[in-house]
Parts: structure tokens; C-alpha cells; sequence
């Protein structure tokens, strides 16, 4: 029974790769924010915020170029998933704010910045205001419109994915 148990372990980590992927978009009604989580994104700079998606980005790129962005010319990639991105519950929002706000956590960081996850804030009506590239190889970000802290908390941020 045990030596089944690790084999299965073992499998399912073969199997899982490197790649950091979110949970299925599957939007439920218990993901409402609440004010105080909406308080605290205005205080980060995201007002009017009703919806935090999480997308993994660039899986069919071997290398992504540092373009290969949530955004390109003005438009979502393209090759984005999930399409309508992964709803943050308030809980997983508090949990990026912690991550990104507040305190520095030093960390080495690499110069890469090949992109594989965003997250990105949306208004009631569906309009972006703030969005956050994330590249986990060299521990870099680009934020637009949501103000981070210089060195996020790249690993409480990773468990979000």
C-alpha cells in the first residue's frame, strides 16, 4: 500500500513538469470580494476593482521574448490560459497583495524575463486597469497600473498558481 502511494506520488510529479499552471476557470459565486480586499487594491493603486484573474502565459514558446506580455499592441496574447483567465477568490487576492505590497523580500534574480503568468485586474463592466507579467526563471515582473513593492514575495506568489 505504501510503495502504491509514492509510485503515485511519483507519477503525478513526472507528470506535472515544471510549468505552473492555474486551477480551471470555473467562476463561482462565492469569489465576491470583499470591501475591505476592494480597499486594499485601491490603496494599491486599482481602483474600482471587481475581478483579479490569474493566466499562465506562452506554453506553446519554448523561449518567449520579453514582448510576449499579457498585453500585446494593445490586445490579451493570444496564447493565454485559461482564455478568460483564473478568478481570484478574496482569500488568493489578499494573498497576492501580501505578496506584492508592503515589505521587500530580497531575493537573486536573473535577467531572463521570458513571462509565463499574469495577473490581471479588471473593472464591473470587464475593462482591464492594472495587469502584472511574472517571470518565475529569473524571479522579474512588469506591473502597469497596480503599484508592487521592488521584490515581491515571488514564492507566496507561485502558490497562487
Amino acid at each position: 500500500m505504501i510503495r502504491r502511494r509514492h509510485f503515485c506520488t511519483l507519477l503525478a510529479v513526472s507528470t506535472a513538469g515544471c510549468q505552473l499552471q492555474p486551477v480551471p476557470s470555473t467562476p463561482s459565486p462565492g469569489l465576491a470580494m470583499t470591501e475591505a480586499t476592494k480597499a486594499r487594491l485601491a490603496k494599491a493603486g486599482v481602483k474600482q476593482c471587481e475581478r483579479v484573474a490569474a493566466y499562465v502565459l506562452n506554453q506553446s514558446v519554448p523561449s518567449p521574448s520579453p514582448s510576449l506580455t499579457l498585453l500585446i499592441d494593445g490586445k490579451l496574447n493570444p496564447d493565454r490560459s485559461p482564455l478568460d483567465g483564473r478568478t481570484l477568490d478574496d482569500r488568493e487576492v489578499n494573498t497576492l497583495l501580501d505578496a506584492t505590497t508592503g515589505k521587500n523580500h530580497p531575493s537573486p534574480h536573473a535577467r531572463c524575463f521570458f513571462p509565463r503568468h499574469a495577473i490581471a485586474f479588471y473593472t464591473h463592466d470587464g475593462n482591464m486597469v492594472a495587469h502584472m507579467d511574472i517571470c518565475f526563471s529569473c524571479l522579474g515582473y512588469r506591473a502597469q497600473g497596480v503599484k508592487v513593492v521592488r521584490e515581491p514575495d515571488y514564492k507566496a506568489l507561485k502558490r497562487l498558481f
